[in-house]
């Protein structure tokens, strides 16, 4: 998906910000370290737009996004990215903003404007520029875009059903796609078709599509599938901190009733991206080029959606299950025939091989948890050892977070929302780095 959104690009030019980054993330690889977080100000625009008080809400919002993403500086983007996928706090400041700017965008639709001249894609654009564009400056930039880079697209999405996406009807399928125009004036219809390729959102029936093809259910009770739902999930997490250096998702692939599935990572606040295909030679061949056709994106519990639409889950767990249970059978394979690591007798020189040796140290504490296959440490033995042999100082946060500080280092925030949440090894990861605890010394911790 992203190679064919960097292609489209290319061929008509760079015109937004978006556009900019996302040329920008096809084309390298490197390792951006995060610098100091500027300060987060709302645009002078909104002023005139929004009431007082959700403007005081806005500021209050940006700054807790800016204190979270201080604590990221001097990482990685892609390490940050790792490490924080999925955090608690990071999927909390990305929701919280997204229901702000979803307010906004409505409140803002709900409003004519002699400018639009009753014209939908007109509105679009005005609308898209005047509130997507000051997110995408916000939510793209190194530090806060690991929490929010799913925002500007969600936000444009709204806008665009609310005004364009009301008038077409879309078909497409492996021969390309036909759009109904509807009554929009056809000096738009090829800026629509480029528009609808950019976001994808010609892939918005992905979920659908993967429901009709792949039919198979699993008997049970509702609430035992759920967590069923979510034990899958959680294992292929704690199994991709020792897997993914050498991960190969041709020997993951398997066939399922409808046709082939196989698993690939994914960092948007994601347990990974399922792809599909009717053969295994489909499904390896668009996994090699990089141009996945509808994928489908797994949620941190569990629950599946297309990739374009990600906060419309199927949230049905008979199916969920079914679809997921060949690919986590796999996944564990893979895990379990890993040769554990020795012990290291110096710092790691990569993020992957540090996550790595992070999550072989932690089998040495690990236990089991019920309906799970991988053992992982549990939330109460990782902070007593924190505590009693590492120097930590262990405290409760806002809520139910627990924060983790080691004097000299920085302070680190876990969630802890019940009393036998169990960590997983690219999160212990993460707390290590931050209080400033050396992987070499971990392992002797754990193993000693």
């Amino acid at each position: 998906m992203t190679a064919r959104v960097g292609a489209e690009i290319e061929r008509r030019g760079v015109r937004s910000l978006r556009d900019a980054w996302m040329r920008e993330s096809v084309a390298t690889t490197d390792d951006k370290v995060i610098a100091a977080i500027r300060p987060l100000t709302p645009p002078a625009s909104l002023k005139a737009t929004c009431s007082k008080d959700a403007l005081g809400q806005l500021r209050a919002l940006l700054d807790e996004i800016r204190a979270w993403a201080s604590g990221l500086v001097g990482l990685g983007s892609i390490e940050a990215d790792a490490l924080y996928n999925g955090d608690p706090m990071a999927v909390l400041l990305r929701d919280e903003l997204i229901a702000w700017a979803l307010a906004h965008a409505r409140t803002r639709l709900e409003k004519p404007n002699p400018r639009d001249q009753d014209d939908p894609f007109r509105k679009w654009i005005r609308l898209n520029v005047e509130i997507c564009g000051w997110l995408e400056e916000l939510c793209l930039e190194q530090g806060p875009r690991v929490a929010l880079e799913d925002v500007p697209d969600r936000i444009a999405a709204e806008i665009w059903d609310a005004t364009v996406g009301a008038e077409l009807r879309i078909q497409s399928d492996e021969g390309g796609m036909r759009v109904d125009f509807g009554r929009m004036d056809p000096i738009w219809h090829e800026a629509i078709r480029q528009t609808l390729m950019l976001y994808a959102w010609n892939e918005a029936d992905a979920l659908p599509r993967a429901r009709e093809q792949f039919p198979s259910r699993t008997q049970g009770d509702p609430d035992d599938l759920t967590q069923r739902r979510r034990a899958l999930a959680e294992d292929i997490v704690e199994a991709r901190a020792l897997i993914i250096a050498g991960y190969d998702a041709a020997s993951i692939a398997c066939p399922q009733t409808g046709g082939w599935t196989t698993f690939e990572w994914d960092l948007r606040h994601s347990t990974g991206l399922i792809l599909v295909a009717p053969t295994r030679e489909q499904l390896i061949d668009q996994d090699d080029k990089g141009l996945l056709q509808r994928p489908l994106r797994v949620l941190p519990d569990g629950r599946i959606a297309g990739y374009v639409r990600w906060w419309e889950p199927a949230d049905d767990p008979a199916w969920e299950v079914a679809l997921l249970e060949p690919l986590h059978a796999r996944i564990v394979e893979a895990w379990l025939a890993r040769a554990p690591s020795r012990p290291p007798e110096e710092e790691p020189s990569t993020a992957v091989a540090a996550v790595a040796a992070v999550a072989d140290a932690c089998q040495h504490i690990a236990e089991t948890i019920e309906g799970h296959r991988i053992p992982a440490v549990r939330m109460q033995t990782l902070l007593r050892l924190l505590e009693r042999r590492l120097g930590c100082e262990v405290a409760s946060g806002k809520g139910s977070e627990v924060t983790v500080y080691r004097p000299g280092a920085r302070k680190f925030t876990l969630g802890h929302h019940t009393r036998n949440t169990h960590v997983p090894a690219h999160v212990v990861r993460a707390l290590l780095k931050a209080v400033g605890i050396s992987v070499a010394e971990w392992w002797r911790t754990c193993a000693g």
